[in-house]
């Protein structure tokens, strides 16, 4: 269904054709995560994954911020237990937006700091506006990241520049974020989700299946041994030959025309 809007006090979910945009709205002025909204974020998730029909998923924040952190009122008074149980499901999700078998995209309107940034850093692609600011700020109030940014970071930015956000919680501008490649790139207020949905158009025009083979090639390669890496690229490479993509994208390359992808 094209231009349909389903809204939550916490999120508004977009779809228009084979793009959807999560605007996370959790609090009037600044957003944040609290348990319950992690949960309500995962059970979206759920319900997007059988949707077939979404190829692009674009995350966006409401107001001035993506998204500033996790609730810590709600975290002030919690001891060891609770704290790792909060991690658990924090990264939980993160796994399940970095798992999605489509592409993401964090469209970064504003502050996205702690939780925010985390969620940024388990999305496929991340497009900051010029006056965002990225960072993992735990230390600054007695903790670590503890929803995969430990993990995720240095394998995006390398070691020193994590170490560096992590050690000191400094909040880092949107063009020193691109410096560093914890963004793929900055743009003005007004051309942001405009941009994410030029990028979703762009993949959209790939072959479905392949785009989500080569996902899964890549996160291989990431998280996995050299020689898993390579025996899950075989399998994928192997995969995408019994697509009729496959045929398609291959006989339009010899008879120099342009593919028609159906994703089968």
């Amino acid at each position: 269904m094209s231009n349909q809007i389903v809204q939550s006090d916490k999120f508004i979910l977009e779809k228009d054709g084979s793009i959807a945009v999560l605007t996370i709205k959790t609090h009037e002025k600044v957003n944040q995560f609290s348990k319950e909204a992690l949960i309500e974020l995962s059970d979206i998730l759920k319900r997007l994954e059988k949707d077939s029909s979404i190829g692009v998923l674009i995350f966006t924040g409401h107001g001035k911020a993506f998204v500033a952190g996790a609730n810590i009122k709600q975290m002030l008074d919690m001891g060891q237990q609770e704290g790792e149980e909060l991690s658990v499901l924090g990264q939980s999700v993160f796994n399940q937006v970095e798992n999605l078998g489509f592409i993401t995209i964090a469209a970064v309107n504003g502050v996205a700091v702690g939780g925010g940034c985390e969620l940024s850093l388990a999305c496929d692609y991340r497009i900051a506006v010029e006056e965002a600011q990225l960072g993992q700020p735990e230390i600054s109030i007695g903790t670590i990241p503890g929803w995969g940014g430990c993990f995720r970071l240095p394998r995006l930015v390398g070691y020193k520049s994590a170490r560096d956000m992590i050690f000191t919680g400094k909040f880092l501008p949107a063009q020193e974020a691109l410096e560093i490649g914890l963004v793929d790139s900055v743009v003005k207020q007004d051309e942001l989700i405009s941009e994410a949905k030029k990028l979703a158009q762009t993949l959209l025009e790939k072959a479905p299946l392949a785009l989500k083979y080569a996902k899964k090639a890549l996160q291989a390669g990431i998280n996995m041994s050299q020689a898993q890496a390579m025996r899950a690229e075989q399998e994928l490479f192997g995969v995408s030959f019994a697509t009729e993509d496959k045929k398609e994208g291959m006989s339009a390359f010899l008879e120099k025309r342009k593919p028609e992808f159906k994703g089968c």
